[in-house]
C-alpha cells in the first residue's frame, strides 16, 4: 500500500496503515464442533464471520463478546443471548467467567496470534472447550510500512491496536521525529508499550467505539 487511506475528520488527518495482513479461515471452525458447543467466547470480528457459517447450530447458544462492537455485529447477525464483560478485554472476560461459569463445552474460535490468557484460564479449570484457529495474521513487508510511514508529514500520534502492532512499530519507529505520542486500543497493548519502554500518551478501554473522539479531546487539551 503505497498511498495510504486518509480521512479528514473535524481538521485532522487520519491515516491508517496496515502493520498486518489477515488470512481467514473459517473451514477450520468445523460442524462438529459447532453442535457440539454449549458455550461461546468471541474476541474478535473475524470470530463473528467464522460463527455465521454455524448459526443454525448456534444461535441460542450463550455468548460471552469482548465488547461493543463484536456484540453489535452477533446480535445484527442473529445471536441471541449475548454478554458483554464490565471491561471489553480478555481479563475482563476471565472475572466474568470466574462469577458465571458457561456451560460446556466451550467454543472459542480466535486468531493464530491471540487467545492467551483465555486458553490458559479454561485449560487451568479444566473447562471443556475447543479454540480452532479462524484467521491468521503476519507482518507486511517492513519495508512497505517504512515507506508509508516516512510519507506521512508532521506525524503526531499514533495509534497502536494490539501488541503484535507494536512489535512492527519497535522496527519502524527511528524513522519519525521527534517521536509521535502513542495511544493504545486498551490495556494489554498498553501494558505491552510500557514493557518495551514505550511511553503511552491515552490508553483505550479496549474497543475502538469512540476512540478518535477521546484522542482528539486529549490532544486538544495538551496541543
Amino acid at each position: 500500500m503505497t498511498t495510504p487511506p486518509e480521512i479528514e475528520e473535524n481538521g485532522v488527518s487520519l491515516i491508517h496503515i496496515p502493520f498486518l495482513e489477515t488470512l481467514g479461515m473459517p473451514e477450520n471452525l468445523t460442524s462438529i464442533m459447532a453442535t457440539a458447543a454449549r458455550s461461546i467466547i468471541v474476541t474478535s470480528l473475524k470470530a463473528v464471520a467464522a460463527l455465521k457459517h454455524h448459526i443454525g447450530e448456534l444461535r441460542r447458544r450463550p455468548i460471552v463478546s469482548v465488547g461493543p462492537a463484536t456484540t453489535r455485529a452477533l446480535t445484527e447477525a442473529g445471536f441471541s443471548d449475548v454478554t458483554m464483560p464490565a471491561k471489553y478485554t480478555a481479563a475482563g472476560i476471565i472475572e466474568l467467567l470466574a462469577t458465571r461459569p458457561l456451560p460446556q463445552p466451550v467454543l472459542f474460535p480466535r486468531g493464530n496470534r491471540g487467545g492467551g490468557p483465555l486458553i490458559e484460564y479454561l485449560n487451568a479449570n479444566k473447562l471443556i472447550c475447543s479454540t480452532p484457529i479462524v484467521y491468521e495474521t503476519c507482518e507486511r513487508d517492513l519495508a512497505s510500512i517504512r515507506s508509508d510511514v516516512a510519507a506521512i508529514p508532521n506525524l503526531e500520534i499514533v495509534v497502536l491496536g494490539s501488541p503484535s502492532a507494536l512489535s512492527v512499530w519497535k522496527q519502524i519507529n527511528d524513522i519519525v521525529k521527534p517521536a509521535p505520542l502513542i495511544s493504545t486500543i486498551g490495556p494489554t497493548t498498553a501494558e505491552a508499550c510500557r514493557q518495551a519502554g514505550l511511553p503511552v500518551w491515552l490508553e483505550g478501554s479496549g474497543e475502538s467505539t469512540g476512540l478518535i473522539e477521546k484522542i482528539m479531546a486529549k490532544y486538544a487539551i495538551v496541543a
